[in-house]
């Protein structure tokens, strides 16, 4: 980041721009703060047209306060938040924010209230009795953590199953573990646990042909019954 220029400064970088153009005044301010060669050309003329606008608006002024005279009050860098020490507090102290804390969140609704009693880390009876609903609610409401228990043998399963390109069933993979690792898995096992990891087994299946039809194809009629008795045989089956 570049210097802030002086007045006089400023004064040449309108007299230089004026008089010999763009090229010149990059080539001036480079020398005076040579910290403007680490910054881009587009951010550097961007910064020249500034400085032009406003000496050509009459407001040459502006340029010398660093955070500008129209700055608004608040518009700076936020106050840091600071975390109360609690310890500090006594306990009627703590009771009077408790207190205050039940006031501003007992007209809530059933939903604000249980959505509430999720963020407290207290037993859910207690919760149930400052929010006034009942302690299965705020039971169900606050999300358990479920932790997904891994198998010792998961990340040899995952790594045999990617080795072979997903090829190999659980027959298979079941044997090969067994040549390679030394470890046994039964196989309706080992398919459990392909089914818990989402392995699926990548089986090529073979192409269906269509079948032909020949509906010309007539076969002979060797024995040459006679169903409507044309013959007038009198036979009857």
């Amino acid at each position: 980041m570049s210097r802030h220029f002086k007045k006089d400064e400023f004064d040449m970088i309108y007299k230089i721009y004026n008089e010999f153009g763009l090229k010149k005044t990059i080539n001036y301010i480079n020398d005076i703060s040579p910290d403007t060669n680490f910054i881009t050309r587009s951010q550097l003329v961007r910064r020249i047209k500034k400085i032009i606008r406003c000496y050509n608006n009459g407001m040459q002024d502006q340029l010398l306060d660093k955070k500008g005279a129209r700055r608004k009050p608040g518009s700076g860098k936020p106050k840091k938040q600071i975390e109360p020490d609690w310890n500090e507090f006594t306990k009627e102290e703590l009771i009077e924010i408790a207190k205050r804390y039940y006031e501003t969140n007992k007209d809530k609704s059933k939903s604000g209230k249980l959505s509430e009693a999720k963020t407290l880390n207290i037993p859910y009876s207690k919760s149930a009795k400052i929010f006034n609903v009942c302690r299965q609610a705020v039971a169900k409401s606050k999300t358990r953590v479920i932790k997904v228990k891994e198998h010792k043998n998961d990340a040899i399963i995952k790594k045999s199953f990617l080795d072979n390109k997903g090829r190999y069933g659980r027959l298979r993979l079941s044997a090969y573990i067994y040549k390679k690792y030394n470890i046994y898995i039964n196989p309706r096992s080992l398919g459990r646990h392909l089914k818990r990891l989402n392995l699926v087994c990548k089986i090529r299946k073979k192409r269906r042909k269509s079948e032909i039809k020949n509906t010309k194809f007539a076969l002979p009629d060797i024995v040459k019954r006679d169903y409507n008795d044309k013959l007038n045989r009198n036979i009857f089956a």
